[in-house]
């Protein structure tokens, strides 16, 4: 049980490294990359997206997606057929 959680503990300080980006940058990423997926996968607006995962306005969900994928979510969704790669 020990040496379980020993593991959980190192890999956890491994994937958060610092140099890389803290944990409410891979949240954040994350965030955006399952909204990502969501454009891809569902016949949802833009809107209930960017509410699903935490943005208050259309807004603000556009410019943290455009800063993380070099794309808006709009333009996501008419290169869906293209293979845009998603950035985590």
């Amino acid at each position: 049980m020990q040496n379980k959680q020993i593991l959980r503990l190192f890999t956890f300080k491994e994937f958060f490294d610092p140099d890389r980006y803290n944990i409410s940058e891979y949240l954040r990423r994350r965030r955006l990359t399952l909204a990502a997926e969501a454009l891809s996968k569902s016949n949802c607006k833009i809107i209930e997206i960017a509410f699903k995962y935490g943005y208050e306005t259309p807004e603000a969900f556009t410019k943290a997606f455009r800063k993380q994928h070099g794309i808006t979510p709009s333009k996501h969704e008419i290169t869906l057929e293209s293979s845009t790669p998603i950035i985590v």
